[in-house]
């Protein structure tokens, strides 16, 4: 048996265990095949029972069927199911063999896979129909997404048509439909205002008819359940958004407005979505922007901003796709750089410890030559088909043809081997930084709470090692820290409380009895220094001190006796010098200036 089935094996079994990384290192591509037109997308069939089945659309509205568990690869099932180019395809669930085809020519037509016949024609958008989702219990009920802004909702049995006089075609009437699904503000699409003439003030402006700006085009489209769907555009100002289809968006006034929008970080670049995912668990969605970031939402919580975000692949156009593995927690993403990456996104979350290198790729699919825009990923994770503009790529899980050395050099050349993704040098840098950390993360991250640590009687003791010990702490520095004696590890409270206490309140002075004669001792600032107004009181005979402090009365006669040829003691105190009663006439005085002669 080999290891690939032993990993289908085991997945079958445990669908939530941790898949190792032998299972994409095992991922191979024997040879390159070319197509007659540009390729735009491509999609495995979701039936388990079906997911050998490739579907490949190209620009000239050509749809390809591959048996990829053929032999022969080249031998597939080909027609024109359109005039116009083939934007995107849909496999109907539980019905592996019709096929939805969505088309620039406006319309959405479904077809029979194994007869190449048209079974329904959709036509109601004004625009390229850009992407489709069925309802995953009924595969009669779809909604379609396009450029001109609007989500339109179909039912393959309503018996409401339109009949077409010029062409005699007639198409089913829609269930549901709403417009302008992503309006960013009503002040960016708002028509412009024109002057009407020569009128009253009132009405010198108008607002013109068909001069409203381009609208968003829905790019992404997803349902979340019977009754919900997902849709992104290519503005990310206005987010990505849940609609109810139970509720009717036509008679309402105004813009219509999603009963839930998830948010994107701001950034001075535009950008918008170019594709949509579930994982396996519809717990996260996935949304590929133009600014080369994946980003990952919680969508069974409260948050409307992204919980993570992922780095490493170049998304420069609309029809760079994402996909998930339905068996583990693996993300494929389009890219620039003539390769798909791949994700791990069960990285830290149990099982055997890795290595991680989140938000960058594990894993690059190269051996393309152009950008690189379909993946696709199949329903029991044993292949993933990649394109570009001229070719596609089929990589199978099988451990002996990647370790197998190339018989011929033309062999060699057709082959593609999954490899090692290069991080960036600062991120490398990075890795190894944390790779020689002296204690592992996790020993770090924990909470002082669970850390005990052995009292001195069981290290005297030797005791540890058994079931039931307390576990020792991780490994510190040998040099003791200066600050040891101002924070304790005891005591959870804050430093700066110690702080200020040290640098503002001067310590507590005790006397003891060997220091008690020192006159420069003293247990407070003001010991020392003289207290003038108790000292005089208590020398002066008349006055009986009662209390340290004299009444104010015998404290003023005090001041005002004073004698003056006394030293002055404080710059701010003024003494007080007793006036002459005496009054001197002007006559006196003059008479001593003048002198009898």
């Amino acid at each position: 048996m080999s290891a690939a089935t032993t990993i289908k094996n085991s997945l079958a079994r445990k669908p939530r265990s941790v898949v190792p990384e032998a299972a994409l290192k095992c991922f191979t591509s024997e040879n390159s095949y070319d197509a007659t037109n540009v390729l735009i997308s491509c999609r495995f069939s979701p039936e388990s029972n079906a997911s050998h089945l490739l579907a490949l659309s190209d620009e000239e509205g050509f749809v390809s069927i591959v048996d990829v568990g053929a032999k022969d690869l080249r031998n597939t099932k080909t027609w024109q199911a359109h005039e116009n180019a083939c934007m995107d395809v849909c496999w109907v669930p539980k019905k592996c063999n019709e096929l939805l085809t969505l088309s620039g020519d406006e319309s959405a037509t479904l077809w029979d896979v194994e007869t190449g016949a048209q079974l329904n024609d959709f036509r109601a958008h004004r625009s390229t129909v850009r992407c489709a989702s069925f309802a995953p219990d009924d595969p009669h009920c779809f909604a379609t997404g396009a450029r001109d802004g609007a989500v339109i909702v179909w039912d393959t049995r309503t018996r409401n048509r339109r009949h077409s006089d010029s062409d005699g075609i007639s198409t089913p009437l829609p269930v549901d439909s709403i417009a302008n699904a992503h309006v960013v503000d009503d002040s960016i699409y708002k028509p412009s205002l024109v002057r009407q003439g020569r009128k009253s003030k009132k009405s010198t402006h108008r607002m013109s008819v068909g001069s409203t700006g381009p609208l968003p085009s829905v790019t992404g489209l997803l349902h979340y359940d019977n009754h919900t769907i997902v849709s992104a555009s290519s503005s990310s100002k206005s987010g990505i958004r849940f609609w109810d289809l139970r509720k009717s968006y036509n008679h309402k006034a105004g813009h219509p407005v999603p009963i839930r929008t998830l948010r994107f970080p701001e950034r001075k670049k535009l950008s918008g979505v170019t594709s949509l995912c579930f994982n396996r668990y519809k717990s996260s969605l996935f949304a590929a922007a133009t600014d080369s970031i994946v980003y990952e939402y919680a969508v069974c919580t409260s948050n409307d901003k992204p919980v993570c975000q992922y780095e490493g692949a170049v998304i420069e156009s609309f029809y760079v796709q994402i996909d998930v593995c339905h068996s583990a927690d693996f993300l494929i993403c389009g890219s620039a750089k003539e390769s798909a990456v791949i994700w791990d996104l069960q990285e830290g979350r149990g099982g055997e410890p890795v290595s991680s290198r989140l938000p960058y790729p594990k894993f690059s699919l190269q051996g393309h030559n152009n950008e690189v825009t379909g993946v696709s990923w199949s329903q029991n994770m044993e292949w993933i088909a990649t394109c570009d503009d001229v070719s596609w790529r089929l990589w199978s899980m099988s451990p002996t043809a990647s370790l197998r050395t190339p018989a011929t050099q033309e062999e060699a050349n057709r082959r593609a081997v999954a490899t090692e993704y290069n991080l960036p040098s600062f991120a490398a840098t990075a890795k190894k930084i944390e790779s020689m950390a002296l204690t592992p993360k996790s020993q770090q991250l924990s909470s002082p709470s669970t850390v005990s640590v052995k009292s001195s009687q069981e290290e005297e003791r030797g005791v540890g090692g058994g079931v039931g010990t307390k576990r020792k702490l991780p490994f510190q520095s040998p040099f003791k820290s200066p600050s040891s004696a101002i924070f304790s590890e005891k005591e959870n409270r804050s430093p700066l409380k110690k702080m200020s206490k040290r640098l503002f309140s001067p310590p507590p002075v005790t006397v003891s009895a060997a220091n008690s004669n020192n006159p420069f001792y003293y247990s407070c600032p003001t010991e020392n220094l003289p207290n003038f107004v108790i000292e005089q009181a208590q020398r002066s005979p008349m006055t009986e001190v009662k209390s340290p402090m004299p009444n104010r009365k015998k404290l003023s006669d005090w001041l005002l006796k004073e004698p003056i040829g006394q030293k002055q003691l404080s710059p701010r105190k003024l003494t007080l010098r007793p006036k002459s009663t005496q009054r001197r006439s002007s006559a006196r005085t003059i008479l001593d200036f003048f002198g009898a002669k």
